[in-house]
């Protein structure tokens, strides 16, 4: 027998709830990490290129929820081949968006702070100020410890870190809107999610917990960000 391999399959969800009288709502928001369709090319920098796209002035973190994402985002395709209709989100952004909706994190946020998701796979950091973005470090987390993980955001909040060690460093890279950033930062509040968080537990940072929930940051990301969409009613 064939086994079909899917990201997401409604109608087996649908099934398994309906006996707790759980219903699916009539919106679907997904996040999911993608790197790209990259045949030819290294999918480290090609996963950088599309930061390079997306972060640029006056960007912000709703920019990565989208009713319709590019392209070349073919796993997030899929899924709303799977779930026509179904909101899109990169899984990085919709924690840190997740974050901003603890209180303290989001206040801090005001004037500046770094948001750092430690996942399964990818380590991200990102510089915001309410939801704009002024800079980005993606690396694996299978590459990182506590001390570099330290040294890292700590170059990224001085606004001194550079593309190139983090990708020699087998990461994907980093970039800092300078110009801004300068006239901006530095950031110095370190908010920490994800699913290996603990591995920041020495560095004093804040262990952002949305509504009491640690574990679900990407979970308020992706309610917050449909939200936005809905409020803008602009397709993404």
């Amino acid at each position: 027998m064939p086994i079909e391999l899917r990201d997401l399959d409604l109608d087996r969800l649908a099934g398994a709830l309906a006996p707790y009288d759980i219903t699916l709502p009539p919106t679907v928001a997904v996040a999911a990490q993608d790197h790209g369709f990259s045949p030819k090319r290294s999918n480290r920098l090609f996963r950088f290129e599309h930061w390079r796209r997306l972060l640029t002035p006056g960007s912000t973190l709703a920019d990565h929820i989208w009713r319709e994402p590019p392209e070349y985002l073919t796993r997030l395709r899929a899924i709303q081949a799977d779930a026509p209709g179904a909101i899109v989100a990169d899984t990085g952004p919709a924690a840190v968006l997740g974050a901003l909706e603890d209180e303290l994190v989001a206040q801090a946020a005001r004037l500046g702070a770094c948001i750092v998701n430690v996942g399964n796979q990818h380590t991200l950091g990102l510089l915001v100020r309410g939801e704009e973005l002024f800079g980005v470090m993606e690396h694996h987390t299978e590459s990182m410890d506590t001390k570099k993980l330290d040294r890292l955001i700590a170059r990224l909040v001085t606004g001194t870190i550079t593309h190139d060690e983090v990708f020699d460093d087998d990461g994907h890279g980093a970039l800092v809107l300078d110009e801004r950033y300068r006239a901006a930062g530095p950031f110095s509040f370190v908010a920490v999610t994800g699913p290996n968080r603990a591995m920041a537990a020495p560095l004093g940072w804040y262990f952002a917990a949305p509504h009491g929930a640690m574990m679900l940051s990407g979970c308020f990301g992706l309610v917050r960000g449909v939200r936005a969409l809905q409020v803008t009613s602009a397709p993404r």
